[in-house]
């Protein structure tokens, strides 16, 4: 009975340290239409503590169609707005996942420092978010 008992327990938290852990070091920044986005700051040269932050998002599909998504990642210091990118546009299949480098969505800011970056004056925003819903997604092509 006892054996059973631990078992259970490891079990569960298993699964909660999976699911609770599962976006490691990312942050929600925001959720649109089904669409919950995700950010993490990390060390361009994790050698090398000085050298840039990049920003590196994940956009989160969890309807159960594909998607077109697009959007601006906008960087603000001070409330004001400091860099924006260029408009993303992802499709995304349902419950899936676009992530990181492979889909183009790392960002190094040409405009801020580390320390701004890690000022509590800065904030990150998704804007211009248009999601629609597509029958399928076809294979994109790297740029």
């Amino acid at each position: 009975m006892v054996t059973n008992l631990k078992k259970c327990i490891l079990l569960l938290l298993l699964i909660l340290s999976i699911s609770t852990f599962g976006q490691k070091g990312f942050e929600k920044i925001s959720e649109v239409d089904g669409v919950v986005f995700y950010g993490k700051w990390s060390l361009t040269k994790k050698s090398n503590k000085e050298s840039p932050l990049i920003l590196c998002i994940i956009a989160h599909n969890t309807n159960n169609y594909a998607v077109d998504c697009n959007f601006v990642i906008t960087f603000y210091d001070a409330g004001i707005v400091a860099e924006s990118s260029e408009l993303f546009n992802l499709c995304i299949k349902p419950n899936k996942k676009a992530k990181g480098k492979k889909k183009g969505l790392c960002l190094l800011s040409a405009e801020l420092t580390n320390e701004q970056i890690k000022s509590d004056l800065f904030t990150v925003e998704i804007n211009q978010t248009v999601i629609s819903k597509t029958e399928t997604c076809k294979k994109q092509v790297k740029k």
